[in-house]
């Protein structure tokens, strides 16, 4: 069938169909900066990709959808660091968005 590839030799193909490459529905994890695993790359298991945030964002991940929301605390694991690594408060009022920390 279509996006699936494979070979055999004297003997039918196993074809794979992974849903993270491009073009196939997972791909859409990767545009949106998120990682892609098809723990099941075959035309008989569609739907089964699995988006994660990517590091060092955290969210819940996503079966057969992107995951998230993903997260950022740049009080703890960006740029707001610094701040507490001197002592001093920090606040990261909205962790979807990058640069807000105070």
């Amino acid at each position: 069938g279509t996006n699936q590839t494979g070979t055999g030799r004297q003997s039918l193909a196993v074809c794979e169909y992974d849903e993270c490459e491009a073009g196939m529905p997972g791909d859409a994890c990767t545009q949106a900066g998120q990682n892609c695993t098809d723990p099941a790359p075959t035309a008989g298991s569609q739907g089964d990709y699995e988006c994660t945030c990517a590091s060092p964002r955290t969210g819940p991940k996503g079966v057969g959808k992107a995951a998230g929301p993903c997260e950022l605390d740049e009080c703890t694991d960006g740029a707001g660091k610094a701040c507490q690594d001197a002592g001093q408060a920090c606040v990261d009022g909205d962790k979807q968005t990058d640069g807000d920390f105070v």
